[in-house]
């Protein structure tokens, strides 16, 4: 099955260089690039926390839509355990982002929206996640 949802990316913690007038929409971009790649390292073969660990922001104030849970998972701590619970389970795959929109919203803050497919997701028996 082919595995869509339009999803809010979550806010970083990454070192971007800001211009004299603030955030730029490729620094955001770049961010978010990060966060897909950390994602697919996630759900490699060899799969492990450190990436999400590195692009999350650790605050109380994240939040995560994550297409395995049926609820808003909200703050770092939470949405760690949740990542691990998706660990845990033996997802493996990759996914990728469509329909990319940045829009930057001042000085230091922006948000990213996307449509996420992961048709490649599989289980740890190799079945298809639907």
């Amino acid at each position: 099955g082919n595995r869509r949802m339009r999803t809010l990316m979550p806010l970083f913690s990454l070192p971007v260089s800001l211009s004299p007038r603030g955030l730029a929409e490729r620094h955001v971009r770049e961010a978010n690039e990060k966060f897909v790649d950390a994602l697919n390292n996630l759900f490699t073969k060899h799969g492990n926390l450190s990436t999400i660990d590195h692009v999350w922001s650790h605050g109380p104030h994240v939040t995560l839509m994550s297409p395995f849970n049926n609820e808003i998972i909200t703050g770092w701590t939470n949405i760690r355990a949740q990542y691990e619970k998706e660990l845990q389970a033996g997802l493996r795959g990759r996914v990728s982002v469509s329909a990319l929109s940045v829009q930057v919203l001042g000085d230091d803050a922006a948000f990213v929206t996307g449509i996420v497919t992961s048709d490649k997701l599989r289980n740890k028996k190799g079945e298809p996640i639907k």
